[in-house]
């Protein structure tokens, strides 16, 4: 643990955690010795897949053992790395002869980032939106979603979950520079998007204080605007086909010589 530092920003935080416990362990013994459950058991393997110790992770009996330790709407995700074709394949149906109703997702940064496979203990699939994990809830935090807009300017929107596990807008969503971003009041923070990842040093200074939690490379899904949407049909909150019209935040994409000096 006394090198989490270099790898995460956030490693003094997660270590000062009264709810986390931290074990330095073999994970297939640690769950063959305790028979604890969990909601989740993230696998998060060194490659390649077949060096020591690893190639265990990816094995029949590890996922039944996993399976076993999941609460009944618990989840096992496993990373795999970008190898060959056939190896992905192999792996993807092993671990489907223990989770018939798993999911395969595309890692979000770049192709080379492998895939993440998801298995449920419940037959029927998760109880719950999966996408609902997009934006961490933490007590009563507001949320900024902040996206690098290019041309030095980020798109912004801040929300607060509601009582439905749904999200409120706090303000507009608008472009603007990351200097000029102007944040509503909130007793503490939560922030993801691109846009930490280009200004955090800004936005740090926007946010007042340590947000409880950032993750710069965090982006939604279709799965998530389908969420939104539906909570919006239940409500009653449509328009016809033809009045269904994209928001334009910025009309300009793109500097011209002049502005970028070039002329």
């Amino acid at each position: 643990f006394d090198t989490f530092q270099y790898f995460h920003s956030d490693a003094a935080q997660v270590l000062a955690d009264p709810r986390i416990r931290h074990f330095a362990d073999d994970g297939r013994n640690f769950l063959l010795v305790h028979p604890d459950t969990y909601d989740v058991i993230n696998i998060d393997p060194a490659p390649p897949i077949w060096s020591a110790g690893t190639v265990n992770l990816y094995t029949q009996e590890f996922f039944a053992l996993c399976k076993d330790r999941l609460t009944d709407d618990g989840i096992l995700c496993l990373w795999i790395p970008s190898v060959q074709a056939s190896e992905v394949k192999l792996v993807m149906k092993t671990f489907q002869t223990v989770f018939p109703n798993a999911q395969v997702w595309r890692a979000p940064r770049t192709p080379a980032s492998g895939f993440y496979m998801m298995g449920f203990r419940n037959p029927g699939g998760p109880t719950r939106p999966i996408g609902a994990g997009f934006y961490p809830q933490s007590d009563a935090a507001a949320i900024l979603a902040v996206i690098d807009a290019r041309m030095g300017e980020v798109y912004a929107a801040c929300y607060r979950r509601d009582g439905d596990g749904g999200l409120v807008a706090l303000d507009d969503e608008r472009v603007c520079t990351a200097d000029a971003l102007q944040l509503p009041e909130a007793r503490a923070w939560q922030v993801v998007g691109s846009g930490w990842a280009t200004y955090e040093t800004t936005l740090r200074e926007k946010l007042g204080g340590e947000p409880r939690f950032a993750d710069g490379a965090r982006y939604p899904q279709a799965v998530h605007v389908a969420e939104l949407a539906a909570r919006e049909f239940r409500a009653g909150r449509t328009l016809p086909p033809e009045q269904a019209l994209p928001v334009y935040l910025r009309d300009k994409v793109a500097l011209t010589l002049v502005e970028q000096g070039k002329a």
